[in-house]
C-alpha cells in the first residue's frame, strides 16, 4: 500500500512537471516571435535562433571574445580612475602640500616674531630687533613665495601680505618705542 501510494505521488508530479514544461515552451514560442533581430539577419529570425546555428567552435570562440571585451572595458576604467587620481596626487603634492608647510611656517615665524620683541623690550636689547627683521624678511619672501604658487588667490595672500606689513611695523615702532624710554 505504501508503495502504491509513493508511486503514484511520483508520476503526479512528474505529469506536473512535464504540463510545467510544455507550457513554458509555448509561453516561449509566443514570445520568440516578438523578439528583435539584429541587422543582417533574416526577417524574424531572433537572436537565439541565430546563435543556434553557429559551430560550436564559434560558441566557444565567443567567450574568450566577450572576457576580452569586458577586460578591456575594466582597463579602460581603471586606467581613466588611475590618471585622475594620479593628478590629484600631484596637485596636492606640488601645490597643496607646499602651501600648507608655508602656513605653518609662516604662523610659526609670527609667534617668534612676537616672543622676540617682547624679548627685546624685556631685557633692554635692541639687537633682538635685528633678528625680528630677519624673521619677518622671511615671512615677507614666503608669502610672495605663496603668490607665485597659488596664482588664483593671490588677492587673498596680498591682503595678507599688507596686514603682515601694518603689524610689523606698528609692533617695531612699540618696541623700539619702549627701547628709547
Amino acid at each position: 500500500m505504501r508503495i502504491s501510494k509513493a508511486y503514484q505521488y511520483l508520476v503526479t508530479s512528474i505529469k506536473i512537471s512535464y504540463i510545467k514544461l510544455f507550457l513554458c515552451i509555448k509561453v516561449l514560442k509566443r514570445a520568440d516571435t516578438g523578439v528583435r533581430t539584429l541587422p543582417g539577419l533574416a526577417q524574424g529570425k531572433s537572436l537565439m535562433r541565430w546563435f543556434q546555428h553557429l559551430s560550436i567552435r564559434v560558441k566557444i570562440l565567443v567567450i574568450p571574445v566577450l572576457a576580452s571585451l569586458g577586460f578591456a572595458g575594466y582597463l579602460a576604467y581603471s586606467y581613466a580612475v588611475l590618471s585622475d587620481n594620479s593628478a590629484r596626487f600631484f596637485y596636492i603634492r606640488d601645490i597643496s602640500f607646499p602651501v600648507i608647510e608655508q602656513i605653518d611656517h609662516g604662523l610659526v615665524r609670527l609667534e617668534r616674531i612676537k616672543e622676540v620683541l617682547n624679548a627685546a623690550v624685556a631685557s633692554d636689547e635692541s639687537d633682538l630687533l635685528d633678528d625680528a627683521d630677519r624673521m619677518a624678511q622671511e615671512t615677507r619672501q614666503s608669502l610672495q613665495y605663496l603668490q607665485q604658487l597659488v596664482p588664483d588667490q593671490q588677492s587673498d595672500i596680498q591682503l595678507l601680505l599688507e596686514g603682515f606689513q601694518s603689524y610689523y611695523q606698528q609692533a617695531r615702532a612699540l618696541s623700539l618705542a619702549m627701547l628709547d624710554g
